[in-house]
């Protein structure tokens, strides 16, 4: 018994050490038209494998509890994929073709996506139903992250602003900002940047930058940060990590690597790794694990079972 309760303990230990996220990189450069997937962690560096996608998808979402990583094409077909083997579970159209972005909703339970238009979509991952959630969201939009609370801020490449959509008030404009650098790559949300604020950061083909967002959703400051400079040659793509948010491009040093730096919730990079093999960035999707403490606690509450089962 004592021997149960130490392998265990010694288990959440490392579990709390280890990383275990799962960055998904889709390439940038496709091998016989052809584009693939890389399975990296990106806190270590370490290639996990890769797969093919097929044709070029628009965005990339995962989903945790379903296992599950979501690739679209222009047309509107919407393939799922399980992001461990590699296997293609189905094919669905969404109803709209001319696809340039989408995301997976907080909940995972839908995608959002937009076609250049004026609308925000949503396709019910459950009942395969779609509809149109947003209707007043500007002109021509391409870029799409939500909130935390389920607003929603997308990129209008009409009038360069990013805007704020309130999913509580009939999806109205509610706050527009004039982005900076000549095109918007990949967009995602952080919270708690600061106390009851959060931010939305952008890769762009200059640098990456970040908007801060007040407790009212409201736009305050932008900011940009030194990643092509020092890293790579290109922000390519952003998504959330555990401390604020992950940068990806080419690496400086050869446009064969990739360039991953982690910048806090203060926007300094706290960790940087290249990883080879992978010919350019478009998009990248992230699995977050369970927080160090959340996965040392299991370890410990398996532990207790082990031992009132013993008792």
């Amino acid at each position: 018994m004592k021997l149960i309760l130490t392998s265990a303990l010694c288990l959440a230990w490392a579990m709390s050490l280890a990383s275990f996220d799962l960055m998904l990189i889709q390439e940038a450069t496709p091998v016989g038209g052809l584009y693939r997937v890389h399975r990296v962690d990106p806190a270590n560096g370490v290639s996990l494998g890769s797969f093919q996608i097929g044709p070029d998808s628009k965005g990339l979402a995962a989903s945790q509890s379903r296992g599950e990583m979501y690739t679209m094409d222009v047309n509107g077909n919407l393939r799922t994929w399980d992001y461990s083997t590699g296997a293609m579970k189905s094919v669905r159209y969404v109803g709209t073709g001319l696809i340039q972005d989408f995301i997976i909703s907080n909940d995972q339970s839908k995608v959002y996506f937009v076609n250049g238009s004026n609308l925000v979509y949503s396709y019910d991952l459950t009942t395969n139903g779609t509809g149109t959630i947003i209707n007043q969201a500007g002109t021509q939009l391409t870029r799409l992250t939500q909130a935390g609370n389920g607003d929603i801020y997308a990129c209008d490449i009409a009038s360069g602003k990013l805007g704020r959509y309130n999913a509580a008030s009939s999806y109205f404009l509610a706050s527009t900002e004039t982005y900076y650098g000549s095109t918007v790559d990949q967009m995602t949300y952080v919270s708690n940047v600061f106390p009851g604020y959060g931010a939305v950061y952008y890769g762009s083909d200059a640098t990456a930058f970040g908007y801060n967002i007040t407790a009212g959703g409201n736009f305050y400051a932008g900011t940009a940060y030194g990643f092509s400079v020092q890293y790579a040659n290109t922000a390519d793509a952003v998504t959330q990590s555990h401390n604020g948010a992950y940068l990806i491009g080419s690496d400086t040093s050869s446009s064969s690597n990739v360039r991953v730096a982690e910048i806090d919730r203060g926007g300094y990079i706290v960790r940087s790794n290249m990883l080879s093999g992978i010919n350019g960035v478009k998009k990248v999707a992230i699995v977050l694990a369970p927080e160090p403490g959340t996965v040392a606690a299991i370890g410990l509450g398996i532990a207790a079972l082990l031992k009132r089962r013993r008792k």
